[in-house]
């Protein structure tokens, strides 16, 4: 027998192999029973990674002891020697100790630990200065039936601190989301960005509440400051109250704040109506429009429970408001039921900052943006950690293409809540329209890293994509999000641009239609068909298209544009002037110029197309001046920090219609090297006729091509389907 052999067989005499097996189940069990137990105990956050070491250093000193000895039914004895020796022999049992050790250690801790910290803490980490996430309480009763004074208490601290100016409180939604509970104290900071995490306890027996409360240093897991208050089982909301304020005082002084804190009146003493009230911002965060019709059911089941519940008020405006972003609901349709439900939360509490930004959003639906911007300063002002105030704030700003101001605005609001799919998503925004598309990417990635099944995330990031000229993308991400939907119409319709893109007319109708079905006349569902008649060159099914749905709505002011730009394709120019002169004499989003928000990229199609229309029809004046209008608006576009490819385009469009054919080019090439693929389109815009024999023109256009047909054979490849 070979030396190895002999080895292994040592190994099964000596009972090695059982003696391993024991002991790395024993020292599993044991670490994940003290990982269970430290969510429910205040335990040092350091009791894992040490216990991790002391059963990786005695594993070694174990198998020694196993080697040498044996455990018999005789007692303890001394192992005998096999006849069998050698240098090999000893080399082999010391790389199995070694590799044994290794094995336990990942085992047992597979981030690693090095000096009591997973190795993920070793990693640069400075958050902001006071700054504090509050985790929910446990409740340590052995009935387990104070779960509702644990949750309100965390709860009411939360909106305690969170008045705080100075003080950086991170939002429920993240700062109360499930958590891996062996997860270190610094593994959490990390995650939420917080130097301190406050948590504690909740503890009944006989007629008295044990309440434990830490403050924790993420950091190096320190405890800054801890304190156990004793109450006799009385009124469990006035024990909240009392201990909220003791612990926010002493966290006040802990960071060596001064600030006055409101006591939170405008919580509840009725435990279903809170009960309700959670389960609402449950579902509100969902933003579906079957989970927001869900919550304003809870909210106002909340409210018939305890008319006096400010919070649930409020809540039930915000669903309201929100509606409109996710259905077929107007915000003419909802804006009497969400002022009803602020004016009554101003009633029982005038200082109540969600309702400030709760009429906020209202007047944001309403596109009145300074008195949004006055709500939402007021609702920050009284309450500087509330998240949504912030991030309202921020989409008030980039809709009035203040695009610079916004990030900022929404960075804070994604400090306050870093785990929510939502926030994450307007900041997405923002970034995009700065053209930051690298972290508006990012954003949008981490939105559906944190949720899953949230299809917007995969809209944004689709939509990325899309402007950044990457097509094929473009298709998979939004595919990814008709999977979760298929009857979303967002997703539909902008997968259909995504094929127009990829010049596959098939599948662009397809979608298109599909879009239709849930709502032939929604705005961009009708811009798109009018990209898909205008990239195929269908100037007579372009006009049959907008007079048939003028026939049902003649009223619809973006249907009349649509057929405007149909007469302008078809090169009647005449009646193009005419129905634009309709539009603007009567819509105030039709100027600046046409459109204000719905948006930069489709606005200005329409107005460089009344451009081409009054030059053709002799208005030379009307032409210049409007040229005038766009040109400084695309100027204030860039100044606020838009940059997209189509700006690059539409400058080019206002060359040509000026007889710059060398400044159109170039602002082609600006618009190419940023994205732009939309090669078909410039063939058959009018506007940039005068360039259609210009060689280094027709080179763009030949790249563009090539690009495209690259990327629609990787798709079809992929979806070879409809």
């Amino acid at each position: 027998m070979d030396r190895l052999g002999i080895f292994l067989q040592e190994l099964r005499r000596r009972r090695i192999y059982r003696a391993a097996t024991i002991y790395l189940v024993v020292a599993w069990g044991a670490t994940e029973a003290v990982a269970f137990f430290l969510e429910k105990l205040p335990f040092p956050t350091w009791s894992i990674p040490v216990l991790a070491i002391a059963f990786v250093v005695g594993f070694p000193a174990t198998m020694l002891l196993a080697w040498h000895f044996d455990i018999t039914a005789d007692g303890i004895r001394s192992t005998p020697p096999a006849s069998a020796k050698g240098e090999l022999t000893i080399v082999l049992a010391v790389i199995l100790l070694i590799g044994g050790t290794a094995g336990l250690f990942h085992l047992i801790y597979p981030d690693g630990v090095i000096e009591g910290k997973s190795v993920a803490a070793l990693e640069p980490f400075d958050p902001p200065a006071h700054s504090v996430a509050v985790l929910p309480f446990v409740d340590l009763s052995q009935e387990r039936n104070q779960e509702y004074l644990a949750s309100g208490l965390a709860e009411t601290l939360l909106h305690q601190l969170a008045q705080v100016r100075n003080l950086h409180v991170i939002a429920r939604t993240s700062s109360f989301a499930p958590v891996n509970r062996s997860e270190e104290i610094g593994a959490i900071g990390r995650r939420l960005n917080v130097g301190t995490v406050l948590r504690g306890s909740v503890q009944k027996a006989g007629g008295t509440l044990r309440i434990t409360a830490q403050l924790i240093n993420t950091v190096d897991s320190s405890h800054i400051w801890s304190e156990t208050f004793d109450r006799l089982d009385a009124d469990i909301f006035d024990i909240q109250d009392q201990i909220a304020a003791t612990v926010t005082g002493a966290l006040l002084d802990t960071f060596d704040m001064n600030d006055v804190v409101r006591s939170a009146e405008h919580l509840t003493s009725n435990l279903e109506a809170y009960d309700l009230f959670l389960l609402g911002r449950h579902f509100w965060h969902q933003r579906t429009e079957e989970s927001l019709r869900r919550s304003i059911d809870l909210f106002e089941q909340a409210i018939s429970l305890d008319p006096e519940f400010a919070l649930a008020y409020a809540a039930l405006a915000d669903a309201y408001g929100v509606l409109p972003d996710y259905g077929d609901t107007s915000i003419d349709d909802i804006a009497e039921l969400a002022e009803t439900a602020v004016r009554r939360a101003f009633e029982i509490d005038e200082n109540l900052s969600e309702a400030h930004a709760s009429i906020g959003l209202i007047r944001l639906q309403q596109e009145r943006y300074v008195e949004a911007d006055y709500e939402f300063e007021q609702s920050i002002s009284l309450q500087p950690g509330y998240a949504m105030a912030h991030i309202w704030y921020a989409r008030s700003l980039y809709l009035q293409r203040r695009y610079k101001e916004s990030v900022p605005v929404a960075r804070k609001a994604r400090q306050l809540d870093p785990l929510s799919a939502v926030i994450g998503r307007n900041l997405a925004m923002a970034y995009f329209w700065n053209g930051d598309f690298q972290n508006a990417n990012r954003e949008y990635e981490r939105a559906v890293e944190l949720s899953p099944s949230y299809i917007y995330g995969y809209i944004g990031l689709g939509g990325v994509s899309r402007i950044a000229g990457k097509f094929d993308d473009a298709v998979r991400q939004y595919r990814l999000a008709v999977e979760l939907d298929p009857s979303n119409l967002l997703s539909l319709r902008e997968l259909a641009w995504a094929y127009l893109g990829l010049a596959d007319d098939e599948r662009a109708d397809y979608w298109l239609s599909q879009a239709e079905n849930q709502d032939p006349l929604d705005p961009y569902v009708t811009f798109g068909r009018k990209l898909y008649f205008t990239e195929s060159g269908q100037a007579a099914a372009f006009i049959e298209y907008t007079q048939a749905n003028l026939d049902r709505t003649p009223d619809d002011s973006f249907l009349i544009a649509d057929a405007a730009l149909a007469y302008v394709l078809a090169r009647n120019f005449s009646a193009a002037v005419e129905l634009y002169a309709q539009v603007r004499s009567r819509e105030r989003k039709f100027s600046q110029p046409l459109f204000d928000h719905w948006q930069f990229m489709y606005g200005n199609f329409h107005a460089l197309a009344l451009v081409k229309a009054y030059q053709e029809t002799g208005e030379f004046d009307e032409a210049a001046g409007l040229a005038i209008e766009i040109e400084e608006y695309l100027a204030l576009a860039a100044e606020q920090g838009l940059s997209l490819p189509n700006r690059h385009y539409f400058l080019a469009c206002l060359h040509a219609l000026r007889g710059n054919e060398s400044g159109a080019v170039d602002e082609l090439q600006r618009a190419y090297d940023r994205g732009w693929r939309a090669y078909r389109v410039a063939m058959n815009d009018p506007t940039l006729e005068s360039l259609q024999d210009n060689r280094r023109f027709l080179q763009i256009l030949s790249r563009a091509r090539n690009d495209v047909s690259q990327m629609q054979e990787v798709t079809l490849r992929a979806y070879n389907e409809l």
